[in-house]
């Protein structure tokens, strides 16, 4: 008569086998990849390496239109009055390039570069029966979406400028050229204008925001003192047949 093994010895033989052809097949597998790997068969990872952190992609520069002719207009003036006398020596003409030039920055920087780069526009009018002058002020409410660097570039030039016709005009003056010193006035008395028409309009809109919060916390907390105190809940009987049970001390 022949004896067949327990079931539990074929089962324990069977899975020592398995884990025998799994040890088998992974060893197999790692030893092909290391001949791969050194014949320059493997492909390399495409991944990121551990560590490494990707470079951020840089946004494209906003308004590149508007930001250049902001430039473009001053610095073609300055260029043009520095360097005017190396190829002409016609003050007439000169003095009719930079008032053109001089008048083109003013119209751009008022009208447009103010209004896209950081959401601001000025102007004044005279009033005609009392003779006084106004000035107006518009800003955009939230210019939070506004790009940080036409913010620098806008104020940057537009405080730099000036600075830069005011040296001049005083180099002017030292070396006792009047005629000159008329370009430089003509051209600082224009940028001097727009500098001073943001800068009130910068400081209007930062009381405007001001005064909207002032209202805005004022008004939350008007309404939150007006609304009425609630109702307290009513308190609930304890229902029949609760109650514990005195014991009786008699």
């Amino acid at each position: 008569m022949i004896r067949r093994p327990p079931r539990s010895t074929l089962s324990s033989s069977s899975a020592a086998s398995d884990v025998y052809k799994r040890q088998v097949s992974t060893q197999s597998t790692g030893q092909l990849a290391c001949k791969m790997a050194e014949s320059g068969n493997l492909a390399p990872s495409t991944g990121p390496s551990y560590g490494s952190e990707e470079p951020e992609a840089k946004t494209p520069y906003p308004n590149q239109a508007t930001s250049f002719f902001t430039l473009f207009f001053r610095l073609s003036c300055i260029l043009v009055y520095l360097f005017c006398s190396w190829f002409t020596s016609n003050f007439v003409m000169v003095f009719v390039i930079c008032v053109l030039l001089s008048a083109a920055d003013f119209w751009t920087v008022k009208n447009v570069s103010g209004r896209v780069l950081v959401g601001l526009r000025w102007w004044n009018y005279v009033d005609a029966e009392t003779g006084e002058n106004h000035w107006v002020f518009e800003s955009i409410p939230d210019n939070s979406q506004l790009d940080e660097r036409n913010r620098r570039l806008f104020w940057g030039a537009l405080y730099i400028t000036p600075i830069v016709w005011l040296l001049l005009l005083i180099g002017a003056i030292l070396q006792f050229s009047l005629t000159w010193s008329l370009v430089v006035v003509t051209a600082l008395t224009m940028t001097g204008s727009n500098l001073v028409g943001y800068y009130k309009c910068q400081k209007d809109h930062k009381a405007q925001a001001q005064q909207y919060a002032t209202n805005f916390l004022f008004s939350q907390a008007t309404s939150f003192m007006g609304q009425p105190a609630p109702a307290p809940a009513p308190a609930s009987a304890p229902a029949s047949g609760n109650y514990p049970e005195r014991s009786s001390m008699y």
